[in-house]
C-alpha cells in the first residue's frame, strides 16, 4: 500500500472541509473544528478519500471524502453532525442566559447590616 503525504505545509480546516488538489473533502467529524491546522495522507489511486491528522500532534482525526462524490449517506452524516452541534450550542446558550446574578445595592446592604446591629443581631 503506497501512502503519500499531502505536502510539507499544513492545511487549514474550514467550514467547507479541506481543500486538496483543487477539490474539497468533508467528513462528519469536522463539524466545529474549523480553523485547526491539519496534515493529510492519501493513496494516489484513491482520490475519493484522504486521511487527516492534526498538524501539531500528529494525532489521527479521521477520514475525509471527496465532497463532489459524496454519497447520500455521507451527506446525511455531515448534516446530522452539524444539527447535533447546533442543538448542543443552543442548549448551552439557553443555560448560560438563565444564570443571571442579582444586582447588589451597597446602600441597601449597609442599611440592613446597621439595622441588624441596632437590633442586637449582629
Amino acid at each position: 500500500m503506497d501512502v503519500h503525504s499531502g505536502g510539507r505545509r499544513p492545511r487549514t480546516l474550514t467550514t467547507r472541509g479541506i481543500r486538496f488538489k483543487r477539490r474539497d473533502y468533508v467528513g462528519p467529524w469536522m463539524t466545529g473544528q474549523a480553523g485547526i491546522q491539519v496534515r493529510i495522507r492519501f493513496m494516489p489511486h484513491h482520490d475519493h478519500q484522504i486521511e487527516v491528522y492534526h498538524a501539531a500532534t500528529g494525532r489521527y482525526l479521521g477520514p475525509a471524502d471527496l465532497a463532489d462524490q459524496a454519497t447520500d449517506e455521507q451527506i446525511s452524516a455531515v448534516r446530522r453532525a452539524r444539527s447535533a452541534r447546533s442543538r448542543r450550542l443552543k442548549k448551552d446558550l439557553e443555560a448560560s442566559q438563565r444564570e443571571r446574578y442579582a444586582a447588589v445595592n451597597h446602600r441597601a446592604a449597609s442599611a440592613a447590616r446597621r439595622a441588624d446591629r441596632c437590633a442586637g443581631r449582629g
